[in-house]
Formats: C-alpha cells, structure tokens, sequence
C-alpha cells in the first residue's frame, strides 16, 4: 500500500510538471525536473514519444573500462534530437539557407546505468517546452529491460545567422512549433 501511495504522489507530481507550459521573457535556466523525476523512477519506464531506432554498442564505442564511452552518450543523444529536429520539427536545409538555426546553449547528462559491448540502447526524446526564442528537449536511453540508463537535457537558442545572436522565431514556426498537435509536445 505504501508504493501506491509513494506512486500516486509521483504521478500528481509528474502531471503537474508535464503540463503544456511556455518560458516566459524572463527565462531563467531549465530546472531539469525531469532528471530529478527520471532519476527516481529507473525500473521499466515507457520511452518518451520520439523514438530512435536501437543502437548496439560497438567495440568503438568502449572505453578502457569496457563499456560505452561518455562520448557516445552524448553523440547517441544529439544524433537522436537531431533527426526529430529536422525532419518532424521542420528545421530543414532551406530554413537554415534562409539565415536561421539553431545553437546549443546548455546540455546536462545524467549517467545512470553502464551499457557494455553488445547492449542494445534505445534513445527516445521528447520536445519539453518552446518559447519565442528556445527549444527544451529531453532525452532518455532505456537499456533491454527498459531500465533507464541515461537522462540528458538541453537547451537550443534560435539564432539569425547572419547576426549571430539569439532571436525570435517567425510567427510561422513559432506557431508550428507549439500546436498542441505538433509531434512530440
């Protein structure tokens, strides 16, 4: 009786910090919640709605420690939100040919659970939150057993390449970007 309890207070929590909200103007940093909440809850958790193909750890990939190097953490988790980024948040070629991207302005991994030679790793992410200038994305890697492994977050400014400095969305993709019917909001 006493997980249930434990589990429903999680759940009212989870709920209450998913719930669709905006930055304001005054964006302070993200304050990773998710890997607060993620961090507790390692046993068999569902992937979040963006999900990468598996990955099998390679001998490339290990350290002298024999397992997944941090490096691999980090590029498992970029090509991840990079694919979603482009192909389903609509950041294409010809949107960066018009004079605008995107850069990354604060990463955070958690590592939580090891992956060795032959593991497979199955990433999945998550569009968290938007305002008229950032993108908030979360990321996990579920191991096998859908056990959670790693958490990573990070934080991408909208920026005019030709000025080279953060800047607001047009109206257009701002719009697109926060449609309750955008994939993986």
């Amino acid at each position: 009786m006493e997980c249930l309890v434990e589990w429903a207070a999680w759940a009212a929590w989870v709920e209450w910090v998913c719930k669709p909200i905006h930055f304001t103007k005054n964006y302070k940093k993200p304050s990773f919640y998710w890997a607060f909440f993620l961090l507790h809850t390692t046993h068999m958790i569902k992937p979040l709605p963006y999900k990468s193909d598996p990955i099998i750890v390679s001998m490339d990939m290990c350290d002298h420690n024999k397992h997944m190097n941090v490096n691999y953490y980090y590029k498992m988790f970029d090509n991840s939100y990079t694919s979603m980024y482009m192909d389903d948040l609509d950041f294409t070629p010809e949107y960066i040919a018009s004079g605008f991207s995107t850069f990354t302005l604060e990463d955070s991994i958690r590592y939580l659970k090891e992956f060795r030679l032959g593991d497979k790793v199955y990433p999945s992410f998550h569009l968290n939150n938007v305002n008229n200038k950032l993108l908030h994305f979360v990321g996990i890697l579920l191991n096998e057993d859908g056990e959670l492994a790693a958490i990573f977050e990070t934080v991408l400014g909208h920026i005019d390449l030709n000025a080279r400095k953060v800047t607001d969305f047009n109206a257009v993709s701002y719009t697109h970007l926060t449609l309750p019917t955008t994939p993986y909001v």
